[in-house]
């Protein structure tokens, strides 16, 4: 017996009589077994009997004449709207949208001049920690005298600055 994946794509073409008497007879089969593929054929059904009772409208001449005009395979586009739905530009999108709110609540924020003396002494404190990294390495690369040379190759070749050993 095929899953019902097999069977649901094919309850359309059974409905219009359209199956080779293999798959009809596969999908009877299913039917008598599967409760919800008959449910789902019962709804098909009903859906086909609620269409029929609608009139079939003719489009206006001038909608054909427009659209026999349209080329085969062009696709009318628009760049910039087909550019904002690439995936790879959405999280972009989203940043910047979130920086321009930010923005824009610290514009017309009353405190602003605390703002920006906090950030300028987080920033300063930044700066001076990274100084005083720098200064302890290059205080201990000068401690190492006659041995600095010595030292660097050693931790070169056992890969601690992103080399491989021996290179």
């Amino acid at each position: 017996m095929a899953p019902c994946e097999g069977i649901e794509h094919l309850l359309p073409s059974y409905l219009e009589e359209d199956l080779s008497p293999q798959e009809r007879r596969d999908v009877e089969t299913h039917l008598e077994s599967c409760p919800a593929c008959r449910t789902l054929l019962a709804l098909l059904e009903e859906t086909a009997l609620s269409l029929a009772d609608m009139p079939e409208l003719e489009p206006p001449h001038s909608l054909k004449e427009k659209l026999y005009c349209i080329p085969a395979g062009k696709r009318i586009t628009f760049a910039f709207s087909d550019f904002l739905r690439r995936p790879m530009v959405q999280p972009v999108m989203a940043a910047a949208s979130i920086l321009f709110i930010l923005f824009s609540i610290y514009t017309v924020h009353p405190r602003r001049q605390e703002i920006n003396r906090a950030v300028d002494r987080e920033f300063h404190r930044g700066v001076r920690a990274v100084s005083q990294v720098y200064a302890k390495a290059e205080s201990w690369t000068s401690s190492l005298g006659e041995h600095r040379d010595t030292v660097l190759d050693t931790l070169k070749k056992i890969g601690l600055f992103g080399q491989g050993k021996g290179e």
